[in-house]
């Protein structure tokens, strides 16, 4: 389900992408604006800001390796309006009223041969000032989490 904060916002990204030899680097910038909407229960503006750096090194033309950290904060008034769950106001980012910031760091082994391919994710998140019920595990008070995660397919 789509909340009014994320449907209502507005998001602007910068990306540079450079590859030299078997080596690709991508920076990103991310910039997420919610306004005041009373009409669809927004009472008080905010945003986040977001940056992630993306490298893969190519080891031939059928297997690489990919990383990924990500780094991503929310800041405003809309931490303490926006996104009701139950009781509780998770904020923009899901986490929370209390102005979280979440951090993650991915490995992602790929075999491509021609149009097929297979790979895997492995990633670690974490999360600072978040709210108790909100963040992982079956009660939601972790604050972190292994996640994993397979896939095969076809690129057309």
């Amino acid at each position: 389900m789509v909340t009014s904060a994320f449907a209502n916002s507005q998001q602007y990204n910068l990306y540079y992408k450079n590859v030299t030899g078997p080596w690709t680097f991508q920076p990103i910038i991310q910039y997420t604006k919610v306004d005041k909407d009373t009409g669809d229960g927004i009472t008080k503006s905010g945003h986040t800001w977001g940056a992630s750096l993306i490298t893969n090194y190519a080891f031939n033309e059928n297997y690489s390796l990919a990383g990924r950290v990500e780094y991503i904060k929310e800041s405003g008034d809309a931490t303490s309006s926006a996104n009701p769950v139950g009781n509780y106001t998770a904020g923009l980012l899901g986490y929370g009223e209390h102005a979280p910031k979440a951090w993650t760091i991915t490995l992602t082994p790929t075999y491509q041969q021609k149009s097929f391919f297979a790979r895997a994710d492995l990633s670690y998140v974490k999360i600072n000032d978040g709210d108790q019920s909100l963040m992982f595990g079956p009660k939601g008070n972790d604050d972190s989490q292994v996640r994993g995660v397979g896939e095969v397919g076809f690129i057309f």
